[in-house]
């Protein structure tokens, strides 16, 4: 937990506060809705930061009670969402090009965080060819990986819950 002033930081487990330290914030377009939600990097990846202010509240983070104020919550997120969202929507979706030009042609200067990111292993989502000297060609993989992926991610979720 990291607390600055009257903001409160919760931080879900797995992400210690060490990353949360200087976090770099980055507007990146919600993968479904399209409106830009707040993200934060780190080494790691991103934290997904959301914030709930209740005009009368407490909140319990960790042992204490922190009164009124708002709790920005940071999760940690699979930008390979966001990679979903830029590849589908890519008029270069069915041909093999650099990754970099494809967040370049998404018209959104935040998805070049993506770039700064580890992004996992992206043969879940599409195609890969590697021509060597680090230039690493993708597109969109057929339809039945990408729902494979995102059942298996729903399925997950689902475990947890």
């Amino acid at each position: 937990m990291s607390r600055r002033g009257k903001r409160t930081v919760a931080l879900c487990a797995g992400v210690d506060d060490a990353a949360a330290e200087g976090l770099d914030t980055v507007a990146l377009p919600h993968p479904r809705g399209g409106g830009d939600v707040l993200f934060a990097r780190t080494k790691r990846g991103l934290l997904e930061l959301q914030t709930r202010k209740v005009e009368y509240a407490s909140w319990f983070v960790d042992d204490a009670a922190h009164a009124g104020g708002a709790l920005a919550l940071a999760t940690p997120y699979d930008a390979r969402f966001s990679l979903l969202a830029v590849l589908a929507a890519a008029p270069t979706r069915k041909q093999f090009v650099p990754l970099d030009q494809v967040i370049a042609q998404s018209g959104h200067a935040g998805y070049r965080a993506l770039l700064d990111v580890d992004l996992g292993d992206v043969r879940a989502l599409c195609d890969e060819k590697d021509l060597g000297e680090g230039l690493k060609l993708v597109r969109l993989g057929d339809d039945a990986r990408v729902v494979a992926w995102l059942a298996a991610k729903a399925r997950r979720v689902a475990a947890v819950l």
